[in-house]
């Protein structure tokens, strides 16, 4: 059970969020 494609699987998916987040407020404005 690799660590590391964990990590990244969490990185990637609180990259997402951000992301996300940013998209509908700019979107929103």
């Amino acid at each position: 059970m690799p660590s590391s494609n964990f990590l990244l699987e969490l990185l990637i998916s609180i990259l997402g969020s951000i992301l996300g987040t940013l998209i509908l407020q700019m979107l929103g404005l």
